[in-house]
């Protein structure tokens, strides 16, 4: 036996640690699925935990010589259960309303923090509703940043409008712009011709 070679003993114990380390990410997995709202986080979890698993027993394809199985019990439990697609990540406080688009190809959301977000479906932020351009001649600032919560959300019949209902008592439209629409909108800003 070489210098650099770890005993049977060292072995057999750097074996025993990967596995109670692998057991344990396959436990966490399912504990992180059971409480609320890690869904995802869960999934992503037991992967990793599996796929270390797999890397590490490489070509020992009989269960019964895996020295952990928590990652797949965690992976069959969490894949009967899980319902979550996606995450819209992206208010700051809770969120109060939720709207698909007419042509159901997008969601609105309205927050507590004041703001209002389009989304696609699969999370993606489309347009960031936090305010409004200031009436200067009214003595508005150049940008007005909401600051009361939204309660309510929803699309005009066509789809070109997003409605909201807030804290404040008012009910305001908002625009929903396509690409070309911003485009033509920022080139007529810039006072070019198109």
């Amino acid at each position: 036996m070489t210098q650099n070679q770890p005993t049977k003993l060292e072995a057999h114990q750097q074996v025993k640690l990967k596995s109670m380390e692998i057991e344990k990410a396959g436990h966490d997995a399912l504990e992180l699925f059971k409480s609320d709202g890690h869904q995802i986080e869960a999934l992503r979890a037991a992967i990793k935990a599996g796929e270390n698993l797999k890397t590490w027993m490489l070509n020992h394809r009989a269960v019964t010589t895996y020295p952990s199985t928590s990652p797949l019990l965690a992976l069959q439990v969490i894949l009967s259960k899980i319902r979550e697609r996606h995450q819209f990540v992206g208010h700051r406080s809770t969120v109060r309303s939720v709207c698909f688009s007419p042509n159901q190809d997008a969601i609105a959301t309205a927050s507590q923090d004041g703001t209002a977000k389009l989304w696609d479906l699969q999370g993606n932020l489309l347009a960031d509703y936090s305010g409004y351009k200031g009436n200067l001649l009214k003595g508005e600032a150049d940008f007005v940043e909401l600051k009361t919560p939204i309660y309510s959300i929803c699309f005009s019949r066509d789809g070109k409008f997003l409605i909201t209902g807030s804290q404040d008592g008012k009910v305001r439209f908002w625009p929903v712009e396509t690409l070309d629409d911003l485009l033509v909108r920022g080139r007529e800003w810039l006072g070019e011709k198109f």
